[in-house]
């Protein structure tokens, strides 16, 4: 009799203190995405401390809600806008969104119960941007976020409004969420990493006229490709970038300079070095090609591709000289994930300007000279990996195909075409709404 009242005291006990423990519940997850950001909702029985962490390599977002009891069903499910997927782990008391892309948390806050609704927390998301990272990057070096119990506890009217901690003006709409998706369950053996803020913009001081560094392809002992003539690449390219400089420089609306200006040869490294150090807001390298077959002719433009400048990041950051300004960051500041982040950032902004250039020079060249089919083209040429500097490769045309040989050897020729690649600068600079002095 007496050990059967004992266990039946330790049952109790033992029960009571697990429901103590986790007296908190988790009744639902959902996800919406709307204009320009991806809400996560998660429904609480009670109100609880957080915190909300990014990451990078992969990119996610860790929510951490404490100890509570999950009352919902491990269905598998996607995500939507930036948010790939979502899943939760029981046992560390932690929600997982996995992200398309690196992205920002703009607005994390707990909304109070209404007549509908228990308690709410509220998470948005949004796409980095250089410019968001630049206005509040200092938020992101704190490790976790205030949490609502503790500004409860020192304020009772804000127990009524949705506290929040934003690295963005906008406020959070009082609108109804919309219907959301469900999660799928994260084992607790998996590791959780995510995506942090966007970086400081490359942006044009007013008072100074953008430099553009131009690139003469190959020169000295390297002669680049032979034409059907035996003209080298080397020369071609020089006399192109010679012309170019002069008519950018006629404009009075650019600083010019060139990668060299002779026959001189030049390691690719040099090259970009160069044009970082001179706070390049272009560059763009001059080439001619050379195939077997004499028949094809055109010019083609090249930036660079996703897969190179992945490598070329990376690379990047495990360098010694990290602390050099990406994109006017101090990386030696950083950690090594908000490090990555901020690289990572900082080029694909880059690639995103390198691509509107080479749309602005296909339209303006194609007035003028034939091209290739699929003109802009992508590759991991070394001279296009500066991770700050908007850059292209510019294939004139074929040296193989004499007729092409021919004209590029033509001063009036090159002439035409400097014109058309002072137009495409010219747009450019517009398309960015960047006021040329």
């Amino acid at each position: 009799m007496f050990v059967t009242v004992a266990l039946w005291i330790m049952m109790s006990l033992a029960h009571a203190l697990g429901e103590q423990a986790f007296a908190a519940e988790v009744t639902a997850v959902r996800m919406g995405n709307h204009r320009d950001h991806t809400r996560f909702v998660v429904d609480l029985s009670e109100n609880l401390s957080f915190s909300v962490s990014p990451t990078s390599q992969p990119d996610r977002v860790i929510v951490e809600i404490g100890a509570v009891a999950w009352r919902m069903p491990p269905v598998s499910g996607g995500g939507t806008g930036v948010v790939r997927r979502y899943r939760y782990n029981d046992v560390a008391a932690q929600i997982v969104l996995e992200l398309v892309r690196p992205a920002v948390i703009t607005k994390a806050f707990m909304l109070s119960p209404d007549k509908n609704h228990g308690w709410r927390l509220v998470i948005d998301v949004t796409e980095a941007t250089l410019e968001a990272v630049a206005h509040d990057q200092h938020l992101h070096r704190e490790s976790r976020m205030p949490t609502v119990a503790h500004l409860l506890n020192n304020d009772d009217s804000l127990s009524q409004q949705a506290l929040q901690v934003s690295v963005s003006s906008a406020q959070l709409s009082s609108s109804q969420p919309p219907a959301m998706t469900s999660v799928s369950p994260l084992m607790s053996s998996q590791r959780v990493a995510v995506p942090m803020p966007p970086l400081p913009p490359v942006s044009l001081q007013k008072e100074r006229r953008p430099m553009i560094v131009l690139d003469p392809g190959h020169g000295g002992a390297d002669p680049g490709a032979t034409g059907f003539s035996g003209i080298f690449e080397k020369h071609i390219t020089l006399a192109m970038a010679l012309e170019l400089r002069e008519k950018l420089l006629g404009t009075n609306r650019y600083r010019v300079m060139l990668t060299r200006e002779d026959d001189t040869f030049i390691a690719l490294r040099e090259r970009v070095a160069s044009a970082r150090a001179h706070n390049a807001d272009l560059f763009i390298s001059i080439h001619a090609d050379a195939i077997a077959t004499p028949e094809i002719c055109g010019l083609s433009v090249y930036t660079l591709s996703e897969e190179a400048s992945d490598q070329e990041a990376a690379a990047l950051a495990e360098r010694e000289n990290r602390a050099d300004l990406i994109g006017g960051i101090d990386l030696s500041r950083e950690s090594r994930d908000v490090a990555n982040i901020l690289i990572d950032l900082v080029q694909r902004e880059t690639m995103n300007h390198s691509a509107q250039l080479a749309s602005a020079f296909t339209r303006e060249l194609r007035r003028e000279i034939r091209l290739l089919p699929k003109t802009h083209r992508f590759a991991g040429f070394a001279v296009l990996k500066a991770p700050d500097v908007p850059a292209i490769l510019l294939e004139m045309g074929y040296l193989s195909n004499p007729k092409e040989e021919q004209l590029l050897h033509q001063p009036a020729y090159r002439a035409k075409l400097s014109s058309a690649m002072v137009r495409a600068v010219d747009d450019y600079f517009k398309r960015r709404k960047i006021s040329l002095l």
